[in-house]
């Protein structure tokens, strides 16, 4: 899907330029003033996320620690993206731009399984409910239409939790040590994309996206005696394609 995506992003960035320039009767032609980028924008887009999450899970027993880490989980789903964001164009080739942005998602995973020594069922469920992001973007203008831009910037991402942070004890009578059912991360983003004007001041953009999230504990405490705590690092890779509005551009 992130592939079919990013096909699309640069397939219709060409296509966008191509509409955008137009074609004129050689005998009237005229060579067309190169459109001014700067000015602010608002937009929406949609697309597709996948989070994966490594787990690091530390425990005391008896003055001795164990540790261990794994990775492999992975939730996924769509989102849909709000924009907000001003450029600047810097003679003819190169745009400075900051940004501001929500994402609404649904990107989840399930496990359901039997709980070790009991007849209980698990059916646990992670889900990412929105994130949000800040930064900067610096793009390179190929055509006087078309655009490649880099981005990076700050981003925090809520999730919740319906029992995915539980810990289920092998031994003992505890049936459950639960954990938070809701955290909010906070990290990095960085990212690249196409922008292509399609019309006057509207504008096409495809876009790929890496958040990497700092590490948090989601269940912790004590055990007959042995401590423990389950950290989560979570990151996200997202695509998404969008439109956006141009205020103050010159015609």
């Amino acid at each position: 899907m992130l592939r079919l995506t990013l096909g699309l992003t640069f397939a219709l960035a060409i296509a966008g330029s191509a509409l955008a320039d137009g074609y004129e009767d050689p005998k009237s032609f005229k060579a067309p003033a190169a459109p001014i980028w700067s000015g602010i924008y608002l937009g929406a887009g949609a697309g597709y996320g996948q989070a994966d999450t490594r787990d690091d899970y530390y425990e005391n027993v008896g003055g001795q620690t164990y540790s261990t880490s794994f990775s492999g989980q992975s939730a996924q789903g769509g989102l849909i993206r709000f924009l907000l964001g001003a450029d600047r164009q810097i003679k003819e080739k190169f745009v400075l731009g900051v940004f501001a942005d929500f994402d609404w998602t649904d990107i989840s995973q399930t496990y359901k399984a039997t709980a070790t020594g009991s007849s209980d069922a698990i059916d646990d469920e992670l889900t990412m409910e929105w994130q949000w992001s800040i930064g900067g973007r610096a793009g390179y203008l190929f055509t006087p239409t078309t655009m490649l831009y880099f981005l990076a910037g700050f981003t925090q991402a809520h999730f919740k939790s319906d029992g995915w942070y539980d810990i289920y004890p092998d031994t003992g009578p505890v049936d459950v040590l639960p954990g938070k059912s809701s955290i909010t991360y906070n990290g990095y983003v960085v990212g690249f994309g196409m922008e292509t004007l399609i019309g006057h001041n509207v504008f096409l953009r495809g876009e790929m996206r890496y958040s990497e999230f700092d590490g948090q504990v989601v269940n912790s405490g004590t055990l007959f005696g042995d401590s423990y705590s389950d950290s989560e690092h979570p990151s996200l890779l997202t695509g998404m394609l969008g439109i956006s509005y141009k205020f103050n551009r010159a015609d």
